[in-house]
């Protein structure tokens, strides 16, 4: 399903679409490990957030998400030029009214890949994908514990 990554504050966050993420156990605890690349403005509040949230959009109204993954919330609103309809969580997570599933996460750390020659499947991903990015910069990965998780009914 497609998803939206959310991060920041009531006052200043961002969104984006994301395409690269999982859910597991590390730990002994419910993880989300999304991946961002430090060109994204989202970057910039995933590096100060202690909370980040992904939202999972039904098939049938993504494309109306598609600007989450098109244009920065640098230079515009997107939720303006979208018409979505953002929504603050009382546990600190950014959502939308429209996400069918919402998985809200404490920050428990960053890792970069540092050397994706070393990885040939890495590499090959990221030469297939290279259209999609201004730069051949290797991911961040940002892993959350799952504090709260919501289902529409």
């Amino acid at each position: 399903m497609p998803a939206i990554l959310s991060a920041g504050t009531k006052d200043h966050y961002n969104s984006m679409a994301i395409e690269w993420g999982s859910i597991g156990v590390s730990w002994k605890m419910p993880i989300f490990t999304v991946y961002v690349k430090d060109e994204r403005y989202t970057y910039e509040f995933m590096q100060t957030t202690e909370v980040f949230t992904v939202s999972i959009i039904n098939r049938k109204i993504f494309k109306k998400f598609a600007i989450y993954g098109t244009k920065s919330g640098r230079d515009i609103n997107k939720e303006e030029v979208a018409g979505t309809h953002i929504k603050f969580l009382d546990d600190g997570g950014i959502t939308f009214d429209e996400a069918e599933e919402v998985f809200v996460c404490k920050m428990l750390g960053k890792a970069y890949i540092q050397n994706e020659d070393a990885y040939p499947g890495l590499k090959a991903f990221y030469e297939r994908q290279k259209k999609y990015f201004k730069t051949m910069d290797p991911h961040a990965i940002f892993i959350g514990e799952i504090i709260g998780h919501y289902v529409r009914k």
